[in-house]
């Protein structure tokens, strides 16, 4: 069985009819998805669709998008939410040095205040790193005996050197099926299987047979079978080792 570690059907692309896609998740082989938040509002529903479907887990936090935003309430409220039974990370967090929708200042200093809840919930971290995968690391090395998942990897295999050891592990998405991704599966197959995990970061980047629609979890072995192929392993080990690296990072 699969796990969607990184999906938002909080999102209104799936108002109309999340009950379907959940659904067909489950029976794709898609045995828990763990639903992202990216600001107070959006983490309040990942919460709530924890609490309506048994295969549904919720990660709290701010993305780094809206990070001028947050103020000593919104936190609290944060907090307050992950310590909910089925929240099992704080997330989406880090930063965002491509679209700079806030102050790269306001980004790093809402970063580390994510990454100290984090530490007094005793939960690991789902990580956005958009051309600041070093900056990133560089924050999360001051926090040491923290873990989590840099999502939607795509840096060189020094930075995923150093984010494995600090703990952490990786993942991708639909995007490594595309034509053009060549340079992108060259960093995997560098990188490694060990401490991979499989995202799809619904709704967003579908694979390559899905592209420019809306994407979500039911095609988690769509991506799994290019990663397989890539790592030149059989996709049950490949279901294998990242259910594995999910249940133990999430505890679920």
């Amino acid at each position: 069985m699969f796990i969607d570690t990184h999906s938002h059907l909080d999102f209104p692309q799936f108002d109309g009819d999340i009950e379907d896609v959940v659904a067909r998740a489950v029976d794709s082989g898609v045995e828990r998805i763990i639903n992202i938040g990216t600001s107070l509002e959006s983490s309040q529903k990942v919460v709530e669709i924890s609490e309506r479907f048994e295969c549904c887990y919720a990660a709290v936090g701010v993305h780094p998008h809206d990070a001028k935003e947050v103020d000593d309430n919104c936190l609290s409220e944060i907090e307050k939410l992950g310590r909910h039974e089925k929240v099992v990370a704080v997330g989406e967090i880090g930063l965002d040095y491509y679209r700079n929708h806030s102050p790269r200042e306001n980004q790093a200093e809402v970063f580390e205040k994510q990454l100290g809840l984090a530490q007094t919930l005793e939960l690991p971290v789902v990580v956005h790193a958009r051309d600041a995968t070093s900056q990133c690391l560089a924050i999360l090395e001051k926090h040491p005996g923290l873990t989590g998942v840099m999502h939607c990897f795509s840096s060189n295999s020094q930075n995923a050197r150093r984010a494995f050891e600090l703990g952490f592990y990786v993942s991708c998405c639909g995007q490594i099926t595309y034509p053009n991704a060549e340079n992108l599966r060259e960093k995997f197959r560098e990188i490694g299987h060990d401490r991979f995990m499989l995202e799809t970061d619904a709704p967003f980047l579908a694979p390559q047979q899905h592209r420019g629609k809306r994407n979500e979890p039911a095609y988690i072995p769509l991506i799994a079978q290019t990663y397989a192929e890539l790592f030149g392993i059989s996709i049950v080990e490949l279901e294998n080792i990242s259910t594995a690296n999910a249940r133990k990072l999430f505890g679920i």
